[in-house]
């Protein structure tokens, strides 16, 4: 089948709408003159009648020396307002600041006295005498040191009995094992020429272990003092405040019955 090659009369009539269709997509809008109220489709920027610029230009906020002038003058008026602010609320900022210093001084002294009163009633001095006595450099060693290490056993029975009190008053925590003392200071050994000895002792009422290996204990822990002689025994409980290491960084440690302090020579006749 042959193909009909169409007249050249209507290949230039489509040209001619083509041409009509796109200049109209193309053609600028009318726009009106907002001077004189002109209308144009123009494609000048300025109104062909009057000549007023279709597009006007902002104006910058601060384009003129006046317009800085009143920006200036508004901010030294914002900073002049703060400062005055500040000078009217600085007496009250720091007569707060100084009413909540002493509130928290108050506070500590308050928490600082209780402690002391809580310290001094558990570290009571606690008085008791045996039956046994030491029979003296007449007797042998033996019987001696058989001795005085049953008077040792009635003070740690004693100790024991005061700090199972304790527990039951509701001042000390734990079940107490039992009571282990050992010569003061540590590693030291009393001789059979020393009528009064010292004593730190431990009411025992958790085990430091390694498998079936005891480490170490841990429980309440008291000072005393045992007079062979004479079959008195004195001991407290002592409250240590371990890492203080400056003056006036923490609670006053509580000063301990003289009997008890075991960091001064023994009181005669305790």
């Amino acid at each position: 089948m042959g193909v009909t090659t169409p007249p050249d009369g209507d290949w230039d009539a489509a040209r001619a709408r083509a041409r009509s269709e796109v200049h109209s997509l193309l053609a600028p809008g009318e726009r009106q003159c907002a001077s004189c109220g002109a209308r144009s489709r123009a494609t000048s920027r300025s109104c062909p009648v009057c000549g007023t610029p279709y597009t006007v230009r902002r104006t910058k906020l601060l384009g003129t020396r006046r317009a800085k002038l009143i920006a200036g003058l508004g901010m030294l008026l914002v900073l002049g307002v703060a400062a005055g602010l500040v000078a009217l609320l600085s007496p009250e900022v720091e007569r707060a600041k100084s009413t909540s210093a002493a509130a928290t001084a108050r506070a500590r002294s308050r928490a600082i006295e209780s402690l002391v009163r809580k310290d001094a009633a558990e570290q009571r001095l606690h008085l008791a005498g045996v039956d046994r006595r030491d029979p003296g450099s007449s007797a042998a060693d033996t019987v001696r040191t058989r001795t005085r290490t049953a008077i040792v056993g009635d003070l740690e029975r004693g100790i024991a009995a005061d700090d199972r009190a304790r527990v039951r008053a509701g001042t000390a925590a734990g079940v107490i094992r039992y009571v282990q003392c050992s010569p003061f200071p540590a590693g030291s050994r009393v001789s059979l020429q020393a009528a009064v000895a010292s004593y730190a002792c431990v009411a025992v009422n958790r085990l430091i272990t390694s498998g079936t290996k005891v480490l170490g204990v841990l429980g309440d822990p008291f000072w005393a003092r045992v007079d062979f002689a004479r079959g008195r025994l004195a001991w407290c409980k002592i409250n240590p405040r371990p890492g203080e290491g400056g003056a006036g960084t923490g609670p006053p440690l509580v000063p301990l019955a003289h009997a008890c302090d075991l960091e001064r020579p023994a009181p005669a006749g305790f």
